[in-house]
């Protein structure tokens, strides 16, 4: 059994420093991309969520 819980642990995975210097600037903190599509149907991502949406009320989630 210990040796089958061995292949879950995470794997360690390295950006090169090109890629990271994207974060924040084309890709969002996360890495996803911040443009839009071309039709339109996918917004660009411009900082996310930053204040409650209308109609929302505390503890009722």
């Amino acid at each position: 059994m210990a040796f089958s819980l061995a292949w879950a642990l995470p794997a360690a995975a390295e950006l090169p420093a090109s890629q990271i210097a994207r974060l924040g600037a084309d890709l969002t903190p996360l890495g996803g991309e911040r443009a839009g599509n071309a039709s339109g149907t996918i917004p660009a991502w411009n900082g996310g969520i930053t204040r409650p949406p209308r109609g929302y009320r505390r503890g009722e989630h």
